[in-house]
């Protein structure tokens, strides 16, 4: 919805507890812009617990620059 001073607000319900981070995109004078803020959601249930099971797969999350990058491998087991 946007206001009377020319900024919009959005609804927003975050579906557990956490760290977010928002994005918007939007053109303004045919430039193309992106903000994003931080967001902590408090309010909600707490996030679920990490499950563990075996698997034959070892996954590894590593930064490339401003990418994430997973690297997976079966270990055989």
């Amino acid at each position: 919805m946007q206001l009377e001073d020319g900024s919009w607000t959005v609804p927003l319900t975050l579906p557990v507890n956490g760290s977010y981070r928002a994005f918007a995109d939007f053109t303004v004078d045919g430039e193309r812009r992106t903000l994003a803020i931080d967001l902590n959601a408090s309010a909600g249930p707490p996030p679920a617990s990490v499950a563990t099971w075996d698997s034959i797969y070892v996954v590894k999350l590593r930064e490339q620059g401003d990418r994430l990058v997973f690297d997976v491998r079966g270990d055989g087991g």
